[in-house]
């Protein structure tokens, strides 16, 4: 059985590219499912290739009566207009979200944190960060 973070992590980059106007494309390793598109969203590691990618962890930050998890985005392309392009596609889709559900993780919002540029790598790659809270109301064996 797969951990509820780790299945929320999965839920995320589905929603993510279901909803990017075929933008991005995440294959679901449950099921093998693919959502097409053109930039691959990936755990947490940066792979060297392709040159657009969008890398993704989620972390608990508060465990409570609603959990608190960060979703930090890590994205990169070979241009400016094409970095913005994955950034703006991410920040429509997770800034502001209200409701719905992630697998079996409720979620109650999604709200900006943070965001910044990680200027270019070897390749000459532009990168980026955006940086997402997600309130949540996730499974516990005791709660009621």
């Amino acid at each position: 059985m797969t951990n509820w973070l780790t299945e929320l992590r999965y839920d995320v980059a589905r929603t993510s590219a279901q909803e990017s106007s075929g933008l991005l494309k995440f294959t679901d390793p449950r099921d093998d499912t693919t959502v097409a598109g053109s930039v691959p969203i990936v755990g947490v590691v940066m792979p060297e290739a392709p040159d657009e990618v969008v890398a993704m962890s989620a972390t608990v930050l508060v465990e409570s009566a609603e959990t608190i998890v960060m979703l930090a985005l890590r994205f990169r392309a070979q241009t400016e207009a094409r970095l913005d392009e994955i950034g703006d596609t991410l920040d429509n889709i997770w800034t502001k979200r209200d409701a719905g559900t992630l697998g079996a993780v409720k979620l109650i919002m999604s709200q900006w944190a943070s965001g910044a540029s990680l200027g270019q790598d070897e390749a000459l790659r532009l990168a980026r960060s955006a940086t997402y809270y997600l309130t949540v109301f996730r499974p516990l064996a005791n709660r009621y």
